[in-house]
């Protein structure tokens, strides 16, 4: 198509030129013959010296006629024979300055790219005519903004400063010519003289001749070369294409093919040029396309014109390849062309193939991951559900304080650890972002100190300290996930226990601000420990991350905890942060907005009100969160570092008047017992002072072996506020009203009215002994079947004495809940459906539908937990 359009242009430019030549000749002969007519009839004039002078004029006219018309033509041939438009420039000043009668002649042209003015082409005849470019490119822009000729016969008569450099170089006449087109002016031809010039008016036409010749050779060189370069490009491109590229008539004959199509197709291009298309086409698919053509042709439906479309294509040697088509139209002359791009995605394909097959490898594997975890969960469960179970059961019984405190300690690490369980569990749902959030009230100090509580002993076996700092402000309840947060804390206080070889951890909750009805927490822990480098902060959230391997192979893990915490705290529309510096510890924090549930504070007791207490404890920090405990119960708190100093401050006291109400020591060792009890001693006020101790949880005991009763209580550290209050309440013999929420027991009051009857249906024998003792101490009747069978055989031998309330296990031996609970259901009547409750250990997801479509009619998953199954319970077999 380029090469056509460069082809006419040529033939355009011949005629064009021919054209010019005749119209030249024909003007230059009409003028001849008048001015011989003029001759003639200037020679028939009777004055003598008329006639001569005439003749002479005549004949010095006619000469210079013929000089100017001598020199057009060979302008015209110059323009026409030169090889370049550089040429161009280069020759045909000097004719002009001949053939015209002046001295110096020269182009300025518009360079377009660098937007300035250029001299072209020049002639000096022989001199050098020094004027400054600026003025020369100042006259040409006149020119070129008017549009028309500048004609100056004689400057010395013209004052204009424009002018000035021309005269003092004794230039007298000049005439400027504009080229190019009245819309897009490009240069000037400047002719100018030493003499005053009076050029003819036929001298100008020829002049005009040349410089319009000389502007269309120019411009169509221009065409050319611009359409010359364009074809290069575009053919460099088809050429240089990874594509194949084919174009073709509307019949389906090649017109042309790139390299990338002979090597796409493994045809050479004179093979396929002049025949059908159809050789690239599989046989099958090829009256197909002929009549897509056919019907294109026909009513314009553009279903593949102007769109990629996968197709098949077909080799040389036969072979069938997938292929990526695009096709365009165009119209040329008279005839309708198509161009098509083709690209092989034979690799494309074939990586589809490998990424499905990736993809099914993966799922299999995510279902095989999904089955163990499954299992996993129910072969622990199982047993945690009779280790949480017994020591509810327990905690039921009457137990004394120490031995409360050992049974909370044992179901708060159990708490824990099934929650552990639940974040392996959970490790899947965070793997496909469905990880949801509880949201229910809860306390948030409660939370804190069952986290402490855990971790404490691990750090006092360190010699660590473990400060828990509890703002006097933080709200009573908050909404949220109490498993979450209490996985968060576990994680950073672990952690900073880990990392830490002496000093302390600090684990503080603050109430940053809050307006009734919401909150903003603060939750921070701060260590004494290794510190982590400035340049691997940014790595700590990211999954399987630690500081380096040394850290791992030295203290363990496995670097996902923090990962986990990060996007639990996103969950819940908080940040989560660290600073550091190596060396000198870290400090891990969060922040949270919360919903929060009013709830009055209790007002303290009138017998704790104004009381005195001294505190000796080494850590000011962990006296300062005593303090903070002490604060709302309006009693005043002093400190001690040591019991030298207590002493002293208890002198000083006694001498004003006033008196210690509660001394609270520290015990550290045996030491400490012996050191207390002669501060005692040796002091009036001793015997009269209630001495108070604050222990590790691992010297409990022997704090109390060696103290006996002269300690009115001791304190676990980090002490919990509860336990705070229920032992100050029994030194100053407080009498609270109400219910102690540290004394609960969880006993549910057995149900009045009809003694309702309950099958338990369970394979393990711990687990059934422990679901029978709770439910017999609520008041139920029990029966226990050790699997879905003997349930069955059970039922059907007691047809007349059918239980009200089944509690299934969904997996036994022999026959599993699920079946078990089919075969109940096909065997019932209509009026008469007994309640199935499913207790699985299984807690993947799509358990509770398979119970429900098994015929159970809800679902509590192990461990059990006693309050937990009393609701679900007390739903189907309500208390009168």
């Amino acid at each position: 198509m380029l090469f056509e359009d460069h082809l006419s242009l040529f033939f355009f430019s011949i005629i064009l030129a021919l054209f010019l030549v005749a119209f030249v000749w024909a003007s230059l002969y009409l003028r001849r013959k008048n001015r011989l007519m003029g001759k003639h009839h200037i020679e028939y004039v009777r004055d003598e010296t008329t006639e001569i002078i005439a003749i002479q004029e005549n004949l010095l006219s006619e000469n210079r006629d013929e000089r100017e018309h001598a020199t057009v033509m060979r302008a015209i041939r110059q323009i026409l024979n030169a090889k370049s438009t550089e040429a161009i420039y280069e020759e045909i000043p000097a004719g002009l300055a001949e053939g015209f009668d002046f001295d110096f002649v020269w182009i300025d042209v518009i360079q377009v790219d660098a937007n300035r003015m250029i001299q072209a082409g020049a002639y000096w005849n022989g001199r050098d005519i020094r004027i400054d470019p600026t003025y020369r490119f100042n006259l040409s822009q006149r020119v070129l903004e008017t549009g028309k000729s500048h004609i100056i016969a004689d400057l010395f008569e013209d004052d204009q400063p424009l002018y000035e450099p021309y005269r003092k170089e004794s230039i007298r006449a000049i005439l400027a010519v504009p080229l190019g087109t009245d819309e897009h002016p490009w240069g000037v031809l400047t002719l100018a003289g030493t003499q005053a010039h009076d050029l003819s008016k036929n001298g100008l036409e020829k002049l005009h001749i040349v410089t319009d010749f000389l502007s269309l050779s120019v411009e169509r060189r221009r065409d050319t070369e611009a359409l010359r370069i364009s074809e290069a490009r575009s053919r460099s491109i088809v050429n240089t294409a990874a594509d194949g590229i084919v174009t073709i008539r509307d019949d389906g004959t090649v017109t042309s093919v790139n390299p990338a199509f002979e090597e796409l197709f493994g045809y050479f291009a004179e093979e396929i040029l002049g025949h059908n298309i159809d050789l690239i086409i599989p046989a099958p698919h090829r009256d197909l396309h002929e009549e897509y053509i056919l019907r294109y042709l026909q009513t314009g439906e553009r279903r593949m014109i102007g769109t990629t479309t996968e197709v098949e294509g077909c080799r040389r040697n036969g072979e069938i390849f997938p292929m990526d088509i695009t096709i365009s139209e165009f119209v040329l002359g008279y005839n309708r062309m198509f161009t098509a791009i083709i690209r092989d995605i034979t690799a494309r394909k074939q990586a589809e193939v490998e990424l499905q097959k990736a993809k099914n490898e993966a799922v299999q594997a995510t279902k095989a991951k999904s089955q163990f975890l499954a299992n996993m969960s129910h072969e622990i469960r199982t047993p945690m559900n009779g280790l949480l179970g017994m020591t509810a059961l327990l905690s039921e019984t009457e137990l004394s304080q120490e031995q409360r405190e050992y049974t909370e300690a044992v179901q708060t690490s159990g708490d824990a650890l099934l929650a552990i369980i639940n974040d392996i569990l959970d490790l899947s749902k965070v793997e496909a972002g469905k990880l949801e959030l509880e949201s229910i009230f809860f306390s948030p100090c409660k939370v804190i100190e069952e986290v402490a509580d855990i971790m404490a002993v691990r750090a006092q076996d360190k010699g660590l300290d473990v400060v828990v700092f509890l703002d006097r402000h933080l709200p009573a309840r908050i909404k949220g996930d109490p498993i979450r947060l209490r996985q968060v804390l576990l994680n950073l206080l672990s952690n900073a226990v880990k990392f830490t070889s002496h000093g302390q951890v600090v684990l503080r909750a603050q109430a940053m601000g809050t307006n009734g009805e919401k909150a903003h927490l603060r939750f921070e822990v701060n260590d004494t420990g290794i510190g982590i480098p400035a340049d691997r902060l940014q790595l700590l959230f990211q999954p399987f991350s630690q500081t380096d391997a040394s850290t791992t192979r030295h203290f363990g893990g496995t670097g996902l905890g923090l990962a986990i915490c990060r996007h639990l705290i996103d969950l819940m529309g908080g940040h989560i942060g660290v600073s550091s510096e190596e060396g000198l510890g870290a400090s891990f924090y969060f922040e949270i907005h919360c919903a929060t549930k009013e709830s009055s504070q209790p007002e303290p007791p009138p017998a704790l009100r104004g009381r005195r207490i001294l505190i000796q404890m080494a850590n000011s920090q962990a006296y300062a969160a005593l303090n903070e405990l002490l604060a709302p119960l309006d009693c005043t708190c002093l400190w001690a570092p040591d019991l030298e100093h207590a002493s002293k401050k208890i002198e000083a006291l006694h001498r004003e008047g006033r008196v210690i109400d509660l001394f609270i020591a520290e015990y550290l060792d045996r030491d400490s017992v012996q050191s207390i009890s002669r501060l005692l001693a040796r002091n009036p006020w001793g015997d009269a002072l209630p001495l108070a101790i604050l222990t590790p949880f691992r010297k409990r005991s022997e704090s109390v072996e060696l103290l006996g009763d002269r300690a009115a209580f001791h304190l676990v550290k980090p002490v919990k506020r509860r336990f705070l209050l229920d032992a100050l309440n029994n030194v100053f013999e407080v009498v609270q009203t109400g219910n102690d929420p540290s004394r609960s027991t969880d006993k549910e009051p057995a149900p009045q009215g009809p003694k309702y009857k309950i099958l338990l249906v369970e394979d393990n024998p711990v687990n059934m002994k422990l679901a029978l003792r709770l439910l017999t101490k609520r008041g139920f009747e029990c029966l226990g079947a050790a699997n879905g069978q003997e349930a069955i055989t059970m039922m059907a031998e007691n047809e007349n004495n059918q239980p009200d309330l089944i509690l299934m296990d969904c997996h036994m031996p022999i026959m599993d809940g699920f079946e078990t609970s089919r075969h109940i259901r096909d065997g019932e009547v209509d009026d008469h459906r007994i309640p199935i409750i499913a207790m699985t250990a299984e807690v993947m997801p799509g358990v509770r539908e398979r119970c429900l479509e098994a015929g159970m009619d809800n679902y509590i998953s192990k461990p059990v937990r006693p309050e937990e199954l009393m609701k679900v319970i007390e739903k189907y077999l309500p208390p009168s």
